[in-house]
């Protein structure tokens, strides 16, 4: 009965979270849709409290994705009640050839930048490249 039980409440926590991160996909690619800037289901994604995020760019424009990226997922953390303990962006774009850069930031730091408590200058001082 117990085994049961345990595989009941297993089953709906996948359920739930899988739901959360279809439901987070959606939020925010709509937002950064409004800046011309689509992603695929298979560029966002979370992985041990950790969430991925993949942008596709130019070498002249990455703190700009950057700055997108993390205030859009920051909008949709807001929203919702699930803790995670940070952000990384992943910015993909071709010179000779593909090459990437990442930048990790808190979720506090991304709250905060999303919120407006902490300046886009302040902001980037407190990620790691």
């Amino acid at each position: 009965m117990k085994i049961r039980f345990m595989l009941f409440l297993l089953f709906i926590f996948s359920i739930l979270f899988s739901t959360e991160n279809k439901s987070l996909f959606d939020s925010i690619n709509s937002y950064l849709k409004r800046y011309r800037h689509s992603i695929e289901e298979k560029d966002f994604y979370i992985k041990n409290g950790v969430i991925f995020l993949e942008l596709y760019g130019r070498r002249t424009n990455q703190n700009t994705l950057f700055l997108l990226g993390f205030y859009s997922i920051g909008r949709q953390l807001q929203k919702i009640k699930i803790n995670f303990r940070e952000v990384q962006i992943i910015i993909h774009y071709e010179m000779k050839n593909t090459q990437q850069m990442i930048a990790k930031a808190s979720i506090e730091s991304v709250l905060a930048l999303s919120q407006g408590r902490i300046s886009q200058e302040k902001f980037f001082n407190e990620i790691e490249y």
